[in-house]
């Protein structure tokens, strides 16, 4: 049997939403905001990755640049190794320079004052007339003068030369030997006469 309420609308009795329903509802609403709220959290998580991606790039791209220059570095010092390697071989087969020899020789003909050099000659074996022993491999060889007929001035020059430290590491200077001199007429010079010597430094690598 079909009933039909014919009261007006105020006065009907009003159906309430059956609680299964209700429950079904609530919770149907609940799911959804926990939805929304994990998509927020995920898209919040997401744009917090790219960012630390981001910084991490731009790190790395540090990091690359400071290993390259590292790298140079490190192939700089390398070559400077073998720059100082390869130097200090040649040192090993050269133990003296002739600049520098030289330049000591002249500290003791300056220092000398009363000796002049004739001429002076940087030879790779020992020269002509030679008397020392053993076979020599660098030589100077001086042909002096010192004014007036006494040799005491050639002594003392023989004497300083065999006592400079420098000159004495590296050549044999030979002045144990009697020393081979002349004394020659100089007219033109006020003491009239001169003595002439020659002395040769042997020994050594050149």
């Amino acid at each position: 049997m079909i009933r039909i309420d014919l009261l007006p609308e105020e006065r009907r009795h009003k159906e309430r939403t059956p609680l299964p329903r209700f429950l079904a509802m609530n919770a149907a609403i609940i799911v959804c905001l926990l939805l929304i709220i994990w998509n927020v959290y995920i898209i919040a998580d997401i744009n917090r990755l790219e960012e630390r991606e981001k910084a991490d790039s731009t790190t790395l791209q540090r990091l690359q640049k400071e290993t390259q220059g590292y790298d140079n570095m490190l192939k700089k010092e390398r070559e400077l190794s073998e720059w100082n390697k390869a130097m200090s071989q040649i040192m090993d087969t050269r133990a003296f320079f002739w600049w520098e020899k030289i330049d000591e020789l002249w500290d003791v003909i300056n220092n000398a004052g009363d000796i002049w050099i004739a001429s002076l000659q940087a030879l790779d074996s020992a020269p002509g007339g030679y008397r020392g022993g053993g076979k020599a491999e660098s030589a100077i060889s001086m042909n002096c003068f010192t004014a007036g007929i006494s040799s005491e001035r050639m002594t003392g020059f023989r004497i300083k030369l065999k006592n400079h430290e420098g000159l004495r590491k590296t050549f044999n200077l030979g002045l144990n030997e009697p020393p081979q001199f002349q004394v020659v007429a100089q007219p033109e010079y006020q003491e009239e006469f001169a003595v002439s010597f020659n002395i040769d430094l042997v020994g050594g690598k050149k």
